[in-house]
C-alpha cells in the first residue's frame, strides 16, 4: 500500500514539475522542485514527513524547532587553514570560524526537544578549541525581580558590553551546560563590542560547578544543617546572601556563650593581597522558641526572597530578615 502511494505521489509531482518547467523562469516555485527532487532521491525525507504527520502534541511548537534546527544546519562550514610556527617548523592548521574564546558571551540558536532549551539565548563560551567545530556553552537568562537563585541558577551580575544593551544582570544556568555546533552561533558581538566575563565572574561559575555537579556543601547547607536552635545574624546582609550557594572551602565554629556561636568560613578563590583565603563571619543567636520547621521557613523566606504584587524585592528581604531577628533572643 505504501509503495503504491509513493509511486502515485512521485508520478503526480513529476507531472507538476513538468508543468512548472513550461512557465517563465520567475514564476517557478523552487521549493516544489526541491521537494520533488528530495522525494525521489532521499528516503529519509519520507520518514521525516511520516514522523511529522504522527505528531499530535505541540505540533506547531515542534515544527518551529525543526525550522530553527534546519536554519542552523544549512549554514556552511567555515574553515580556514593557517600557517603557524611550531618548534621552528611551519605547519598548517585548521581553524573553525566564528572564532570565540572562553568567557565570551555569544547569542545562540537553540532548538532542543520538549523541555530542552529552545529559541535564541545568550550563552557563555566555556570550552573551545580552534581546531574543533563544536564548543561548550553555558546558557544564561536575565535576572528578574521574581528570580529565585539556587545551586544551579545564580546571578553573576552585569556582563561588560552586554549590560548596557540588555539593562539586566546575568543568570547562569549551570545545569544546562551543553555542546553545540558553531553553526548555531547567531552573534559574537553586540553593537560592535565583544562581551566578556571578568575573572571574578569566571570564579563564580567554577563555584557553581563545585556546588551543583560535585555536590560540595554551600553556605546555605551549613546554615541549614548546623545549630538548628540558632538563627544567623549578618553583619553585611547583601554580601552573605551572595555567598549562600557558593561551596565552602573551610569553616570553623566558635562558641561565644550559651546563646551565641560564631561561624568563620572561606571560599576557594577569595584571596587577599598575600594570596591567603579571605575569612568571613556570621554570628548565630539562639531562638526564643526553638522549632525546626519554623527555623527553616524563616531562613528560606530570606534566602529565596522575591518581589510580589505588594512589595519590592528589597522590601520582602527586609521583612524576612526582621522576622529572623525577632525570633532570636536579645544578647549583649
Amino acid at each position: 500500500m505504501l509503495e503504491k502511494f509513493k509511486s502515485e505521489l512521485i508520478e503526480l509531482i513529476t507531472k507538476q514539475t513538468e508543468l512548472l518547467q513550461k512557465l517563465e523562469e520567475n514564476d517557478k516555485y523552487d521549493s516544489l522542485e526541491l521537494y520533488s527532487q528530495m522525494i525521489q532521491s532521499d528516503a529519509l525525507l519520507k520518514d521525516i514527513i511520516l514522523n511529522i504527520k504522527d505528531i499530535t502534541e505541540k505540533r506547531e511548537d515542534t515544527l518551529k524547532r525543526i525550522n530553527m534546527y534546519t536554519s542552523s544546519a544549512k549554514v556552511p562550514d567555515n574553515i580556514e587553514e593557517i600557517e603557524v610556527e611550531e618548534r621552528g617548523i611551519t605547519v598548517k592548521k585548521r581553524v573553525y570560524n566564528p572564532i570565540v574564546t572562553k568567557g565570551q558571551v555569544i547569542r545562540v540558536n537553540f532548538s532542543g526537544l520538549g523541555s530542552e532549551l529552545y529559541k535564541e539565548h545568550y550563552a557563555i563560551v566555556w570550552d573551545v578549541k580552534s581546531n574543533r567545530e563544536q564548543i561548550t556553552v553555558i546558557p544564561t537568562y536575565s535576572y528578574k525581580s521574581d528570580t529565585m537563585e539556587k545551586n544551579n541558577l545564580f546571578n553573576i551580575g552585569g556582563v561588560r558590553n552586554l549590560y548596557n544593551l540588555t539593562n539586566s544582570e546575568t543568570l547562569v544556568s549551570i545545569d544546562q551546560v551543553t555542546t553545540i555546533s558553531r553553526k548555531r552561533i547567531l552573534a559574537t558581538d553586540f553593537e560592535g563590542k565583544t562581551a566578556y566575563l571578568t575573572a571574578d565572574q569566571k570564579k563564580r561559575i567554577m563555584d557553581g560547578f563545585r556546588a551543583y555537579w560535585v555536590k560540595e556543601k554551600t553556605l546555605y547547607n551549613i546554615i541549614s544543617e548546623t545549630y538548628k536552635d540558632h538563627l544567623p545574624h549578618f553583619t553585611d546582609l547583601n554580601l552573605s546572601l551572595n555567598h549562600m550557594f557558593r561551596p565552602i572551602l573551610r569553616k570553623n565554629w566558635k562558641k561565644i556563650d550559651e546563646d551565641q556561636k560564631l561561624l568563620t568560613y572561606s571560599f576557594y578563590d577569595d584571596k587577599d593581597n598575600g594570596n591567603n583565603p579571605i575569612e568571613y563571619e556570621i554570628k548565630f543567636i539562639k531562638m526564643k522558641v526553638p522549632n525546626n520547621k519554623s527555623r527553616k521557613n524563616l531562613i528560606d523566606s530570606l534566602i529565596y526572597h522575591k518581589a510580589n504584587k505588594d512589595k519590592t524585592r528589597n522590601e520582602v528581604r527586609t521583612a524576612a530578615y526582621n522576622n529572623i531577628q525577632s525570633a532570636t533572643k536579645e544578647v549583649s
